[in-house]
């Protein structure tokens, strides 16, 4: 065979066999995602998120997946008793699909919750949690936000992207909030939690899912909302953060 079409055959056959391997390391896992985190603890009106994945997907996009969620509460004394949720809303990311769901009333300090009665919990390994106050003394809000980095990478299955910035606020507990990014024409919405103790915050995606696509070298828009503890979303805040956050290639 000739050296340059061995050379070319050669070339061709390590491109597909890292193509290849990268896409198969796509393997989509049947699992959902919950936070607060199974055990952990929950406010008396404790915004819960669902992050479906894999066969998942289709239960959290049903338009009658508000009716299932029951939250079952065991009191420190008293019977069990049961709570329905109230539909937050639900959310399409890349290759998943979340899902915020609230109590329809306040849940006592000090109970055991479980969520029970849904498509999706077979799928969440574990889901009571404690009810303690809440610490937050009001609403939840950034003082400031500021993109400290961003990446692109293209890889198999598809790009690696990410943007992180660094941020200050009156977070006293974790705070769900909604991370809105617009190019101009198309907007992509996604919760995202926002971490008290946690000084920065990263949006994107890995090579398989996640949330947000940025392509390089065009121009963002970012806008954040919190709900409040009924559930309802708080006004943009702040009302504008950096007009045109330029995304570069590294």
């Amino acid at each position: 065979m000739h050296k340059l079409s061995l050379a070319l055959t050669l070339s061709t056959l390590l491109t597909l066999t890292l193509t290849n391997n990268a896409q198969a390391k796509c393997a989509f896992s049947d699992k959902v995602d919950v936070w607060p985190e199974a055990k952990h603890t929950i406010t008396p009106n404790q915004l819960i998120l669902l992050q479906a994945h894999g066969s998942f997907i289709a239960s959290a996009q049903d338009k009658d997946v508000n009716a299932k969620y029951i939250f079952k509460v065991t009191p420190t004394k008293g019977k069990t008793y049961t709570i329905k949720a109230r539909f937050i809303g639900n959310f399409k990311g890349i290759h998943k699909h979340a899902v915020v769901i609230q109590p329809e009333k306040a849940l006592p300090v000090g109970a055991t919750v479980t969520l029970t009665n849904s498509k999706l919990t077979k799928g969440i390994p574990g889901t009571s949690w404690t009810v303690q106050k809440s610490q937050q003394a009001e609403d939840p809000m950034f003082t400031d936000l500021n993109m400290t980095s961003s990446d692109h990478k293209a890889l198999g299955c598809g790009p690696s992207t990410h943007m992180t910035y660094n941020f200050k606020g009156n977070f006293a507990e974790d705070t769900l909030a909604l991370a809105r990014v617009s190019d101009g024409e198309n907007a992509q919405t996604y919760p995202v939690v926002i971490e008290h103790k946690s000084e920065s915050l990263t949006l994107g995606r890995s090579m398989c899912e996640g949330a947000f696509t940025f392509e390089p070298k065009a121009d963002y828009f970012l806008f954040f909302s919190t709900w409040d503890k009924e559930g309802k979303k708080l006004n943009l805040v702040p009302k504008v953060i950096d007009a045109s956050l330029k995304h570069a290639d590294k």
